[in-house]
């Protein structure tokens, strides 16, 4: 189940989305939330659409506990305290898509388990050229590098 709450305006924290994160958890679901949509670089500044807040999120996945859900397009804002937090929680998964900067990959492995870390491209809204340079730039060797790519996915998906 994929989730854009900022632009349907609901808040993670609503009954709503307890209520649906039980269901998904009684069917073996997996849900992605996607924090945003584009770069707010790209958004007019009297249209911005707020990042998805997160806050109810560690304890929305504590009531349950099993279900997988992977954070999407948030690599660009979601780092430090905010970003250890989330993934404390070894069932809560992020993508690299929006991942900016050298060696992005390894600095993001300081605060999250490479086991967390999932391949993602945003394709065709960006190029997948992007992300494989990523890969490539990156000093991850070719076991991390498998597991990014495609066996935590593997993993934790074939389990729902």
């Amino acid at each position: 189940i994929r989730l854009h709450p900022n632009y349907h305006e609901y808040e993670l924290s609503s009954p709503e989305t307890k209520k649906l994160f039980a269901m998904a958890a009684e069917r073996g679901l997996f849900i992605q939330i996607a924090m945003r949509m584009e770069d707010d670089r790209t958004q007019h500044k009297l249209m911005r659409i707020p990042d998805v807040n997160f806050e109810a999120l560690p304890g929305l996945m504590k009531e349950q506990d099993g279900l997988q859900v992977t954070i999407l397009n948030g690599m660009k804002s979601l780092r430090g305290a905010n970003l250890i937090r989330l993934t404390e929680n070894p069932n809560l998964t992020i993508e690299i898509a929006m991942l900016e900067g050298v060696g992005g990959i390894e600095k993001i492995m300081e605060q999250v388990p490479y086991e967390q870390i999932l391949f993602g491209s945003y394709f065709p809204f960006f190029y997948l050229e992007s992300s494989l340079n990523k890969l490539k730039e990156s000093q991850l060797g070719m076991e991390i590098e498998k597991q990014i790519t495609w066996e935590n996915a593997q993993k934790r998906f074939a389990k729902t």
